[in-house]
């Protein structure tokens, strides 16, 4: 959300979630996933400025059948993130910061791969995805 709110460059890669967001009837299988979305992106910086910040830790339990604990966004279980560093639309600033919300965080950076690594590279995501399921 930080890079979405700040930066002009990811506002500008993001600008496709907001036509999806406006798809008229009938909406696609996958439009739920839009309509639900609290992340809502600007058209600019000054639109991001006067936007509220949403409460995703509220919004993302705000389904769940019995309140949780806690509603933090924070994971504690080993997690494999796997980046294609040319992605048109998620651009690696994106990544900025994220060791403070997993505890166990594996970044696995593709410097020539786009959105869909696992099409362009498949040896090496398959590589990736190995090493961390067979690590000590």
């Amino acid at each position: 959300m930080r890079e979405v709110r700040t930066n002009s460059a990811q506002i500008s890669a993001s600008q496709y979630e907001r036509e999806l967001r406006a798809a008229a009837p009938p909406y696609p299988a996958w439009y739920n996933y839009y309509r639900a979305d609290p992340i809502i992106v600007p058209a600019s910086l000054a639109d991001s400025a006067a936007m509220e910040t949403p409460n995703l830790s509220a919004h993302f339990f705000a389904s769940a059948g019995r309140p949780r604990e806690t509603t933090s966004l924070r994971l504690s279980a080993p997690t494999l993130v796997i980046w294609g560093l040319r992605d048109p639309a998620m651009l690696p600033g994106l990544l900025h910061g994220l060791e403070e919300y997993v505890q166990d965080l594996t970044v696995v950076r593709i410097d020539d791969a786009g959105h869909y690594p696992m099409s362009s590279h498949p040896g090496v995501v398959t590589k990736a995805m190995r090493d961390f399921v067979m690590r000590p």
